[in-house]
């Protein structure tokens, strides 16, 4: 379907993203790519890191089977080659009438500002902040569980669980605990990675700490089973590969409250854990809850039409998981997974040429490519969509390596099939000399 149109044609426009995960980042790459020989655009990505990591390898850093630095894309240096500008910010609201973006400065460690608090102009304003993990009301989450939202959540968790094996090596765990529990909450795919990526982590270096049968992981779900986004019978694939390598499953588990010591369910079980990790259920972030001058979903996403902007606006546009976004064809609102942000970061480089020349807006048609979850170091299980194929289920190695290739796919689209092939040489011989897992 094809809108009116949004504009009159326009000679000259600030197109501001705010976020540089997996939309922004895109954008911004293939925004200022197409608009490299057009001087009178600028195109400015914000965000409150320098640096760029590919979001669904989160549970890897936390393991410590791979260094956030290894993996990370400065936004410095790219926005330099892709011809766009990068701002260092703390998104905290917009002003519509004055068509300005408010921006919280950035504290080092010492509280002293990096950056400062200050106004962003725009003409066209693209909001991309993603998502982060609810606690869903429950009493006690927030004190007690780490999450899982970005690089210095994984970095955190990474060195909770390796002072945790420390502790155990050197006899100062508390009460002479003879093993360590951990506790995921939340059976999607996050929960199982993280505890598969954890379990592998026990063999591959911690095991100098700790034997691997004195560290028992949990997965803790409320439904009947695991990563509820694929079928059925790789539901069950997923728990036997969970089960094989020694992870307990608990289903139609309700948490009702978090403890210093532990997890409560709705049944008044108690699950001790010295390590908590909350895996369940998302939410848009606070401070975009907070634009009250947008209609919002029930979990604070930005409500959108088929274009991708925001309702009531001509100029506004939410992508990624911010995007509370029409799937017309299974009459519900599109999932928040990365291929969905990838697609609707191509789509917009299209709508922004439409809206700058004049032209009428078209709608986005959001195409399901199948789920993908990594299961351990040689196996994974998903389904793959397509015209052709029809739906595939499939596991075992073969997964896996369409599980990597996701990361291949992702890196050419943002540096160039160059960088990638470059990257992806150096990382195989890197690979070959350093140690397995991170223990620092």
């Amino acid at each position: 379907m094809i809108t009116k149109p949004s504009a009159t044609p326009q000679a000259g426009q600030n197109i501001v993203i705010i976020g540089g995960g997996v939309a922004g980042i895109h954008l911004a790459t293939k925004l200022g790519r197409a608009f490299r020989s057009r001087p009178d655009i600028s195109v400015i990505l914000v965000d409150a890191a320098l640096t760029h990591v590919w979001k669904p390898s989160l549970h890897e850093f936390a393991a410590g089977s791979r260094g956030i630095g290894d993996d990370e894309i400065s936004f410095l240096s790219h926005s330099v080659r892709n011809n766009y500008e990068f701002r260092l910010g703390y998104f905290s609201g917009v002003d519509t009438e004055k068509q300005v973006v408010i921006l919280d400065p950035v504290l080092d460690d010492a509280g002293e500002p990096i950056a400062p608090g200050r106004t962003l102009s725009y003409d066209t304003l693209v909001l991309a902040i993603g998502s982060i993990c609810s606690d869903l009301g429950v009493p006690g989450v927030s004190e007690n569980c780490l999450f899982l939202d970005n690089q210095k959540q994984a970095q955190s968790l990474h060195r909770e669980f390796l002072n945790l094996c420390l502790r155990y090596d050197s006899g100062a765990l508390a009460d002479g605990a003879d093993a360590i529990d951990i506790a995921i909450v939340g059976g999607g795919a996050t929960g199982v990675e993280l505890a598969a990526e954890l379990r592998e982590a026990t063999h591959n270096g911690i095991d100098a700490l700790i034997p691997p049968e004195r560290v028992r992981i949990s997965v803790i779900e409320a439904s009947d089973r695991l990563v509820p986004g694929l079928p059925e019978r790789l539901s069950r694939a997923v728990r036997r590969e969970l089960e094989k390598l020694d992870i307990g499953v608990y289903l139609n588990s309700r948490v009702t409250r978090v403890t210093r010591h532990g997890i409560i369910l709705n049944d008044d079980r108690s699950i001790d854990a010295h390590l908590k990790i909350w895996a369940a259920g998302i939410s848009a972030p606070d401070e975009l809850k907070a634009l009250g001058q947008f209609e919002h979903d029930r979990i604070g996403r930005i409500k959108v039409d088929g274009t991708l902007r925001a309702g009531g606006f001509d100029n506004i546009f939410v992508l990624g998981d911010s995007a509370c976004c029409p799937w017309v064809d299974e009459n519900t609102p599109i999932p928040p997974r990365a291929q969905a942000a990838i697609q609707q970061a191509a789509f917009m480089v299209g709508q922004m040429r439409r809206r700058l020349a004049g032209k009428p807006l078209l709608e986005f048609k959001y195409r399901d490519r199948g789920s993908l979850v990594s299961i351990a170091d040689q196996s994974a299980v998903g389904t793959l969509m397509g015209k052709a194929l029809g739906l595939i289920t499939f596991e075992g190695r073969l997964a896996r390596w369409a599980y990597l290739s996701l990361y291949q796919m992702h890196l050419m689209s943002v540096l160039g099939m160059t960088r990638t092939i470059y990257l992806m040489i150096a990382s195989f011989f890197a690979a070959r000399t350093r140690p397995r897992l991170k223990l620092h």
